[in-house]
């Protein structure tokens, strides 16, 4: 060392007091860094836990709005009548005296009320899309369309939470 290092030493030594504190300054500035970045991260990750149960809410509301205005459409006309097939048959809890028609040229014809008609959607959509929704009945009517009973706790736990009750209530085939 030269002669100014050689000064440097002698007007400030080193003590060890001052490694120890050094050591706890840097201890601390670490711990505080630390801090900082983990609460960044909480923060980012809260926020995109809320945005995602935003995501889904708002697509469960779109879909339940969208199931709402096909059974309106489907209610104003008095049903819907559809060939019976393999893929929709007659409707065997829908007791009317016209749920059964031959037309003039010989056609068969079996009227499709709201409920059925949504119940069939959403088992097409189920066996094309490998999603799942199911409608739960609060007092079911049908044995056939009653709802799990794991579906009607849980409906009866998520209900309050959601900005808009369901004014009607379905079931799907249990999945």
């Amino acid at each position: 060392m030269g002669k100014q290092g050689e000064q440097r030493e002698q007007a400030f030594p080193e003590s060890p007091r001052s490694r120890t504190s050094l050591k706890w300054v840097g201890l601390a500035s670490w711990l505080l860094r630390t801090l900082a970045v983990a609460g960044s991260l909480a923060a980012v990750l809260r926020a995109n836990d809320r945005s995602a149960l935003a995501q889904v809410r708002a697509q469960a509301l779109a879909s339940y709005e969208k199931d709402v205005i096909y059974r309106r459409w489907n209610s104003e006309r008095g049903g819907v009548y559809v060939p019976p097939t393999d893929k929709t048959p007659p409707n065997p809890w829908l007791d009317v005296p016209d749920r059964d028609l031959t037309t003039t040229d010989g056609r068969e014809l079996t009227l499709m009320n709201p409920a059925y008609m949504t119940r069939l959607a959403h088992e097409l959509q189920r066996a094309s899309r490998a999603t799942s929704r199911a409608f739960v009945l609060s007092g079911p009517r049908m044995p056939p369309m009653t709802g799990r009973p794991s579906l009607s706790s849980a409906w009866s736990e998520v209900s309050p939470r959601w900005p808009r009750s369901p004014t009607w209530e379905a079931s799907s085939a249990s999945a």
